[in-house]
């Protein structure tokens, strides 16, 4: 029996079935290497998301853009100045063949399907900008389809970015 999670899922992959990824861009970074301890590495991490979608009917282009940062600090805390702090925001651009009239099911959609994209650049970036700060590359996790729920809200739920 199909419950209504999996109708709701099958209704937003139909409202991106035709979309197709027209360019991905880097267009804001930043790192910055603080206070390190003498012989130790921080070991907690903090990634924080931000993810806004603007669709445009008139031309079925969808722009998403993307803000992700890393802020890595020691388990004892008190760093008014952490460590180590990486950030990036991308855009990417999708076009569409058609614009739903229900636009909340594109954009929620395409707002799983950017972070699918995304998140191999990102990974790539934190580690390439860790080694150029003379530190070991720092690993971000994959990216799992279980923590793509999360990030559109139940019905009813107001959206924080």
């Amino acid at each position: 029996m199909v419950n209504k999670a999996d109708i709701e899922i099958i209704r937003r992959m139909h409202a991106v079935e035709k979309a197709s990824l027209q360019f991905i861009r880097l267009v804001e970074s930043h790192s910055k290497l603080g206070p390190l301890q003498q012989g130790k590495l921080p070991g907690q991490g903090t990634q924080t998301i931000t993810l806004g979608i603007n669709i445009d009917s008139i031309t079925k282009k969808v722009q998403a853009v993307v803000t992700l940062k890393l802020v890595m600090a020691y388990e004892e805390g008190g760093d008014h100045d952490p460590p180590v702090q990486v950030s990036a925001t991308f855009q990417l651009q999708y076009a569409v063949e058609k614009v739903p009239r229900q636009r909340q099911l594109l954009e929620e959609a395409l707002q799983q399907v950017a972070m699918m994209n995304i998140w191999p650049y990102w990974r790539e970036f934190v580690q390439s900008s860790s080694v150029r700060m003379g530190l070991p590359p720092l690993p971000v996790p994959l990216f799992h389809v279980a923590q793509l729920e999360k990030l559109i809200p139940e019905q009813g739920e107001k959206k924080t970015k």
